[in-house]
Formats: C-alpha cells, sequence, structure tokens
C-alpha cells in the first residue's frame, strides 16, 4: 500500500509538468492569432474601407462572447475536466481564421471573428491557468508563470508573422495559414489535458495522512460552501471583477492601437509590428520573473509596483515619437502588465479558494472580458471624433491605477470569500436563534 502510494505521487509529480508542457502549446495555438489582430485588423479596415471604430466591435465580439460562456467553462471543467472542451476551443479558432479568409462584408467579420473566435477564445485563458494551478500546491506561482509566459510568445511570434505573411501573400492567405497551424499546434496537446485525481494522495506527501498538528488548520465543516451566486453577493467578488476589468482595459486598447497609433506618427507597419513584438518580450520575461516574485515576497507587492510601472510605461508609448524609447517603453508595459495579471492568478486561490475555483475564476473573468471589450472601441470611436489618442489612453492609465488601489483592499485577510461568506452564515444563524428565542418567550 505504501510503494502505490509513493508510485502514485512519483507519477503526479512528474505528470503535472507534462500538463504545465500541454496547457503552454495549447495556449500558443490560441493567442498567437489573437496576438495579431492589432495587425489583421487595421490592414482589413484599410483594404475593405471600413473605420477603426467600427472595425474593432469584432474584437469587442470575441471578448463579450466569452463572458457568458466563461461561467459555463468553469463549472463545466469543475465537474468534467478540461480536455474536450479544449479541443472545441483549438477546432472553433482554426475554422474562425480558415472562413475569415473569405471576408468581403462587415458581417462576415463579425461572425468569423466576432463570433466563432469568441467561443473558441472562451476558455483560451480560464482552461490553462485554472487546471495548472489544480496540479500545484507548492511551486504554483513558478507552474502558472509558465503557462501564461505563452502569452508573451505569441505576442512575439504573432504580429511579425502576420506582417511578413501579409507583406508575401496578402492577409487572406495569411488567415489560412494560421487557421491550418494553430489546429497542428493545438490538438494534440489539448488531448493531454485533465485535472488531478483526488484519491490517494497530496502530490506533496509521500505518507498516509495522519491527524493534523497543533499548528495545522483543520477544515471548518460548518463553512458554507462557495459558489458563484454567494461569492456574487460580497463585495469581495465584484472588486476582483473590476480588478480585472482594470488590467484589461487598458493592456486591449493598447494591444488594438499601438500600431494604427504608431502609423499616426509617421512610423512604418513593420517598426510599429516590432514594438508590438517588443511588448511580447515583455510579457514572457514579466511571467517568468513575476511568478516566481509572487511566491517569494506575495501577490499584492508584486501587483502594486507593476501596476505603477505599466501605467508610467503606457503614458511614454502614447507620448513619444521616438522608436527606441517606444520599443522600450512597450517592453517594459509588457513586463509590467504581465506581471500584474500573474500576481493576480497567483493571489486568487487564496483569496476565493479551491474548490470552485475554475467557476470562480469564470466568473472574475466577466470583468477581463467587458474591460476588453470596451477598451478597444473605446478608444477607437474617441479618435475617429478627437483625433487625439491621449485622451482613451488617460483614461485608461487612471482605470489601471484605481485596480490596484482596489487590489489593496481585497487582499486582507477579513475580505477573504471563506471568511465573509461565514460571518455571513454566522449572523443568519444568531438571527434565527433570535427569533426562535422571542417565539418561544411569546
Amino acid at each position: 500500500m505504501n510503494m502505490d502510494r509513493k508510485f502514485f505521487t512519483w507519477k503526479k509529480e512528474n505528470f503535472r509538468w507534462v500538463i504545465v508542457a500541454a496547457n503552454f502549446l495549447v495556449m500558443i495555438a490560441l493567442w498567437t492569432p489573437w496576438a495579431s489582430y492589432g495587425v489583421f485588423l487595421p490592414r482589413l479596415a484599410e483594404d475593405l474601407n471600413w473605420n477603426r471604430g467600427t472595425t474593432s466591435v469584432a474584437l469587442s465580439i470575441v471578448l463579450i462572447m466569452g463572458a457568458p460562456l466563461g461561467l459555463a467553462i468553469g463549472k463545466i471543467i469543475d465537474k468534467y475536466g478540461p480536455q474536450k472542451l479544449m479541443v472545441l476551443e483549438v477546432l472553433f479558432c482554426s475554422a474562425a481564421f480558415l472562413l475569415g479568409s473569405t471576408t468581403r462584408q462587415l458581417w462576415q467579420l463579425y461572425v468569423y471573428l466576432g463570433v466563432m473566435e469568441g467561443c473558441a477564445f472562451a476558455g483560451a485563458y480560464i482552461i490553462p491557468t485554472t487546471t495548472t494551478a489544480r496540479w500545484f500546491d507548492k511551486q504554483r506561482g513558478l507552474a502558472l508563470s509558465i503557462v501564461m509566459s505563452a502569452t508573451g510568445v505569441a505576442y512575439i511570434i504573432g504580429p511579425k508573422l502576420s506582417v511578413s505573411l501579409m507583406e508575401a501573400y496578402g492577409w487572406r492567405t495569411t488567415f489560412l495559414f494560421f487557421g491550418a497551424g494553430i489546429a497542428l499546434v493545438g490538438i494534440l496537446p489539448a488531448l493531454v489535458l485533465r485535472n488531478p485525481s483526488s484519491a490517494p494522495a497530496r502530490p506533496d506527501a509521500g505518507s498516509p495522512p495522519g491527524p493534523p498538528g497543533p499548528g495545522a488548520q483543520r477544515p471548518d465543516p460548518c463553512a458554507p460552501a462557495i459558489t458563484l451566486k454567494s461569492a456574487a453577493a460580497t463585495s469581495t467578488f465584484w472588486i476582483l471583477v473590476f480588478v480585472w476589468l482594470s488590467q484589461a482595459f487598458a493592456q486591449m486598447m493598447f494591444v488594438f492601437h499601438l500600431v494604427p497609433m504608431e502609423s499616426d506618427k509617421g512610423i512604418a507597419l513593420a517598426v510599429a509590428a516590432t514594438a508590438l513584438s517588443f511588448y511580447g518580450v515583455g510579457l514572457l520575461l514579466g511571467r517568468v520573473i513575476s511568478g516566481p516574485l509572487s511566491d517569494r515576497i506575495g501577490a499584492l507587492p508584486v501587483l502594486l509596483g507593476t501596476s505603477a510601472i505599466a501605467a508610467l510605461s503606457l503614458a511614454i508609448v502614447v507620448a513619444t515619437g521616438n522608436v527606441n524609447v517606444l520599443c522600450a517603453a512597450t517592453f517594459f508595459f509588457g513586463i509590467a502588465l504581465s506581471g500584474a495579471d500573474t500576481a493576480y492568478v497567483r493571489a486568487l486561490p487564496d483569496i476565493v479558494g479551491l474548490s470552485a475555483l475554475g467557476v470562480l475564476m469564470g466568473g472574475g473573468s466577466l470583468g477581463w472580458r467587458f474591460g476588453g471589450a470596451i477598451g478597444p472601441p473605446f478608444a477607437g470611436f474617441l479618435f475617429d471624433i478627437t483625433h487625439i489618442y491621449a485622451i482613451p489612453f488617460g483614461i485608461g492609465i487612471a482605470v489601471l491605477l484605481l485596480g490596484a488601489v482596489l487590489f489593496l483592499v481585497v487582499s486582507r485577510p477579513e475580505r477573504q470569500l471563506e471568511h465573509l461568506l461565514a460571518k455571513k452564515a454566522a449572523a443568519r444563524a444568531q438571527r434565527r436563534m433570535k427569533t426562535g428565542f422571542e417565539g418561544n418567550i411569546r
């Protein structure tokens, strides 16, 4: 029996890193075309004579579609696991770009690269991060930083690759290339994904569990189960939603409008795409640094510091016309924003617990998706009216900093969901006892 337990522990210790690698590859497949939207859509707008605000609606549809789907995906992976859903997402993403190559009218853009890509992208973040978090107790920050660094790699590869292909073959052939590549890279890793078995032992346990020691934390059998409905009744949940909203609002505004904004300054398309790739390098480095750093010093100081750096970098991006300064600013913006996002995800299990992490992350992703959905069209339509990017980007900086301040509030121990829900349950029980006592007196 002890040998069986040791074998299970060894197998789980090693297989969880296979899960990390599979999640990394799936995110590469789904995020590389997404990272190229800021290059694709301006080219489509120019070729098909559409304005920036109208074209950016496609990106908003992707994120809005993912909001209700994210809730369903969270529930499904909590109960049934991630494998089949991830395969479906890869297939939808591939089909979206294959059909997108035939786009000639605005409704086709909205259906193929809006609705279909929205279905494909709904779990592109939730499934890999939630699955990875379940496999790790120790080293969770490191594992998440590896998986989430795929977004940085996608931004390094995607913009430059899409510009090179579009200049050589046109955007329609480029879409066919991306559609085929998504399926080739993503399907096999998606088939590997699964949730860990909870039966034999914890991954860092080598012997049968004994009675808890005097300093161990004992589970409270009277503690209420955390559900999306109960969590949504707390201010903590909605603050977490807004924190993610603030990050996505600034990030998606930057990603979609960086290339056209720099083109307006007279910078060539290929150079602007290079600046976006520097952002991708920053994303990658930020993931690698911020995960272990969050494990070491805590998620809160990492998120606060990186949010401040992101705000400063974004202000420099808007103000500068120098290519070298631009690339440096986008690089540091990538480091800082990915660091803030990694710190957020690292802290989430401690704030909301692991039992319903998938559904709560799906609910929290409503904020990320809503922020990302309104950021690009907000900046696009405001630019169409004012012809100035400083106004929407200034608002994005303010929203980002407000989210960091609110995260400081929600990170206090008394704001954790289990504490708040237990407090509410105790208050309800006290009211019932008081009501019953008064009834007995009568």
